[in-house]
């Protein structure tokens, strides 16, 4: 299938590593000429290296989505695609002994940002008549998660975003949708909890497997294509199944 892709540009946030790289690899390998923006130089310049490598066009830009001063520079006008990957991870704690500054700090990152990239964004593909936003979410805004309040609401609050842009600017040819993850098995997932996590989470999907970075940007890619033009306002759940499974 031809995604349609050739000629545009796409800026992936959160690109350095794990579901950003995949998803900023499967956008450059569709014709896409690829932004690539993260905190760490060395890993968004990683990415790039392996973009150039397969023969396409990508651009380093570090950015602090925290800071709001750090985006001001960036060529958000040229975006015709953007992907919302990046997010703030909080500690697994119950409601009443999360920090108030931890919900600040990830609101900054997984809300404010997101909206300050989408904004500045549209301009441009509406005067292009032309545009995808993209929001990496989560399964956790569907089904809540213990000692994953402050995750699970940021990430609900970008599917409402994403439903207002796509009732907003739909006239403009822009469209605007979440893709929710399960379980996938990054890096950074691997590093950071054990085995028999992983099982039971891998048990819980209908496929019993985790998920692959690679299948993320596939479905983050159909949705930035022509052929889902007509796909807006919706959340695409991509963790094999768990959504099915009362106990995830």
């Amino acid at each position: 299938m031809n995604l349609g892709l050739q000629g545009k540009t796409a800026l992936v946030t959160g690109g350095g590593r794990g579901i950003g790289r995949a998803i900023a690899l499967k956008l450059a390998q569709e014709g896409a000429r690829v932004m690539v923006l993260g905190r760490s130089t060395e890993r968004i310049e990683e990415t790039c290296a392996l973009i150039r490598g397969e023969g396409g066009e990508a651009i380093a830009l570090t950015a602090d989505l925290a800071d709001p001063a750090s985006l001001i520079s960036l060529p958000l006008a040229e975006v015709d695609v953007l992907v919302h990957n990046a997010a703030k991870f909080s500690p697994r704690l119950r409601l009443e002994r999360i920090d108030p500054l931890e919900w600040e700090a990830s609101i900054q990152v997984n809300l404010l940002a997101v909206t300050r990239l989408s904004a500045g964004v549209i301009g441009g593909m509406k005067r292009r008549k032309w545009g995808r936003i993209v929001f990496v979410g989560s399964l956790l805004a569907w089904g809540g998660g213990r000692g994953q309040s402050v995750y699970a609401t940021l990430k609900a609050a970008q599917e409402g975003l994403a439903r207002s842009i796509a009732l907003e600017y739909g006239p403009f040819g822009v469209t605007a949708n979440v893709v929710a993850p399960g379980f996938i098995e990054t890096e950074r997932f691997r590093e950071s909890v054990s085995a028999e996590f992983k099982e039971q989470h891998a048990d819980s999907a209908a496929l019993k497997r985790l998920g692959r970075p690679e299948e993320i940007a596939s479905a983050v890619a159909f949705l930035a294509s022509e052929p889902a033009a007509f796909i807006t306002g919706t959340t695409l759940p991509v963790g094999g199944g768990a959504h099915l499974n009362t106990r995830w």
